[in-house]
């Protein structure tokens, strides 16, 4: 890599814009986006709710992912990397996984346990 920082993608910047995401993809797997538009109240917010499904007790976040499915929803921290978690709810992996699990989620913020 001839630079030693993830690639920052300007928005406004429209020439080579593709290019330089696929390239930011290849090289790095990541990239910062500048001028998105998206609000920093709910960039804000979505952090918020983001950190409250981390948090969620294990045995929930598991309930979402059972043994050997193939489109995991919650990937936990394993050996090869301890510092990476990860959950996705996503109808594309499984739409009546994530609808159980999403009214989970539903019923601990009815009952003030969520945020």
């Amino acid at each position: 890599m001839e630079n030693e920082r993830v690639p920052i993608i300007d928005m406004q910047e429209l020439s080579g814009l593709t290019e330089k995401i696929v390239k930011a993809c290849e090289e790095w797997g990541c990239f910062r986006l500048l001028n998105h538009g998206v609000s920093l109240k709910l960039l804000s917010e979505m952090k918020i709710v983001c950190r409250s499904l981390l948090d969620l007790p294990l045995e929930i976040k598991k309930e979402n992912s059972p043994p050997g499915h193939a489109g995991q929803i919650y990937r936990p921290p394993n050996e090869a990397n301890r510092y990476f978690e990860g959950l996705s709810i996503s109808d594309m992996t499984s739409p009546r996984l994530s609808m159980i699990f999403l009214l989970k989620l539903v019923s601990l913020l009815s009952k003030g346990r969520l945020y």
